[in-house]
């Protein structure tokens, strides 16, 4: 990496789950490299489970509408993008839903031009935790804003970030949980 870079470079902020059917592991992951203009974004690599824990090797990244970079060292495209918002998206929690047969993300979105020590400034009004469905864990629907704070820990702003949703057994209710402070 560069060292007289930028302090978040490369993936990191990883959510690992199962593929609908079992098969395959999904990792979400944020990438920082900021190539090509579009900034900090979701991306996905993959590795089958079918002979057991995959190894560092085994993984793919997506990349032009298939899995068909390594893992390690390849190049991504993203799946979850906020840059149409002047904005990054990070800390992705992906879940499937059997009971609606789709996968659910939620994230955040962060808008650094919301970022302000002026209390005369307005409040963020995008930055915040969103939703999105999708029924192959590639291709999701338009975004929804569920609740509306900083991403980042700014002083004295409130922050909502690292959303987790936790699911009842029946997988049509649950509790969304992350981390919040008023200040």
């Amino acid at each position: 990496k560069d060292w007289h870079g930028r302090p978040d470079q490369g993936a990191g902020e990883e959510w690992m789950t199962r593929d609908k059917t079992g098969d395959r592991l999904l990792m979400y992951y944020v990438d920082h490299s900021r190539i090509d203009g579009r900034g900090v974004q979701i991306c996905l690599a993959q590795a089958s489970v079918r002979s057991g824990p995959p190894l560092p090797g085994a993984w793919t990244k997506y990349r032009g509408g298939e899995f068909s970079e390594p893992g390690l060292g390849g190049f991504d495209d993203p799946v979850m993008s906020a840059i149409d918002k002047g904005a990054d998206a990070t800390f992705p929690h992906v879940t499937w839903l059997p009971a609606l047969n789709r996968y659910l993300m939620v994230f955040n979105v962060n808008v650094w031009r919301e970022y302000t020590d002026n209390p005369e400034a307005p409040a963020p009004h995008v930055s915040g935790i969103y939703f999105a469905v999708s029924d192959d864990g590639i291709d999701w629907s338009e975004p929804v804003q569920a609740i509306t704070a900083l991403s980042i820990v700014f002083p004295h702003q409130p922050v909502a970030w690292h959303p987790t949703l936790i699911l009842d057994d029946d997988g049509l209710e649950g509790w969304l949980v992350y981390s919040y402070t008023p200040r």
